[in-house]
């Protein structure tokens, strides 16, 4: 955050603002501080953002400051955008009126706003703030770093695999998309075996929000790809793929998390520990960010083409940029072969025909 403050905005870190509100609320005479929150949905009907519960919220008073909701569409075409989207937001949290055009109540209905916290709470997929610096990613902790180095370095020259398939549609494409993975990842292997400085055959690393241990309970990889979506067609798509290559994934263990089953897992299918900082929560969207780092170096990449084999998402498109940079960087050493080289940016896999599908049947 030093990099943008104090040349755009001030602030203070969380610790320093809980901070702030307990020394608030250690004194006994003294009111909590007064707070209210808004909810800026990229949907009306969704209502996510209002299932969880704020962890600060018994630290402040919201008393007489109901919560104000409101809809910001703003679709990835920025052309399709009916209206600045940093101004409507603005406008939303200084507005004194709702979506449906109510009265709302700010500052506890007083004329003068003497709300002290404001919770937003807000769903959005695309950049909304018009300057080119906000544009550029927040750079990942050190931690997930040094977890994802530790990773790839065990993983060298290895192959990265992403596969989304939640919300897949039709459900018949998965097989289909298996087949094309498996030839894709046969055509790096084969040209791999003739490289006369490093024959070796790469390692696959997958990144799948399939569940990682398999039918361990069916709990996938994703808070939004839910278990009632996992048809049979999954669960066949991926014994297709392990069945042709050694696999490897990665799952948190900790004290709270059940043991690995190594030994209820098929021999191709490897699970990788993650476990070496105490304070990492062991969520789907932190071991994300593990996956997405060792992925950003692999020696290939191979991703499901958008709309057939895989999903559009800024998942996919933050590790094509990221080894765009890095392959870039390397142009002049291209001569110079070394493990951990970039190969590819990216590749797609897609759906083989019907003929080539009658011929890997009869592998």
């Amino acid at each position: 955050m030093e990099q943008f403050s104090p040349k755009y905005f001030d602030y203070i870190t969380m610790a320093d603002f809980v901070r702030w509100l307990e020394e608030r609320n250690a004194v006994e005479s003294a009111p909590k501080p007064s707070s209210q929150d808004f909810f800026i949905l990229a949907n009306a009907n969704n209502t996510f953002l209002d299932q969880n519960d704020s962890c600060l919220a018994h630290l402040t008073d919201p008393s007489g400051r109901p919560p104000i909701y409101t809809e910001i569409v703003d679709p990835e075409n920025v052309a399709r955008r009916k209206r600045n989207v940093t101004e409507h937001m603005l406008e939303v949290l200084g507005s004194r009126y709702n979506k449906f055009g109510e009265a709302i109540s700010l500052g506890g209905g007083s004329d003068t706003d003497d709300t002290e916290v404001v919770n937003v709470f807000y769903d959005r997929r695309f950049p909304f703030i018009d300057n080119e610096d906000s544009l550029v990613p927040i750079a990942y902790s050190s931690k997930w770093h040094n977890i994802a180095d530790t990773l790839a370095n065990q993983l060298y020259p290895f192959i990265a695999v992403h596969w989304r398939m939640e919300r897949l549609d039709p459900l018949s494409n998965l097989v289909p998309c298996a087949v094309s993975l498996v030839r894709a990842i046969d055509e790096i292997v084969q040209d791999q075996a003739r490289n006369p400085y490093y024959p070796q055959i790469p390692n696959i690393f997958l990144l799948t929000d399939y569940p990682h241990l398999l039918d361990q309970g069916d709990t996938t990889e994703s808070q939004s790809f839910k278990k009632s979506e996992i048809f049979q067609q999954h669960h066949d798509a991926i014994h297709y793929l392990y069945t042709h290559y050694p696999l490897h994934l990665t799952t948190f263990e900790s004290p709270s998390t059940p043991p690995i089953p190594h030994d209820k897992l098929p021999a191709n299918w490897t699970v990788i520990p993650v476990s070496h900082y105490p304070d990492v929560p062991d969520d789907a969207s932190t071991l994300g960010i593990v996956d997405k780092l060792v992925a950003m170096n692999a020696n290939w990449f191979i991703a499901g083409e958008a709309q057939v084999c895989g999903k559009r998402s800024s998942f996919t498109t933050r590790i094509i940029d990221e080894r765009e940079q890095i392959y870039q960087q390397d142009e002049s050493d291209k001569d110079i072969e070394t493990s951990t080289q970039i190969m590819n940016v990216v590749d797609y896999f897609s759906i083989v025909g019907d003929e080539d599908m009658m011929l890997d049947d009869g592998e």
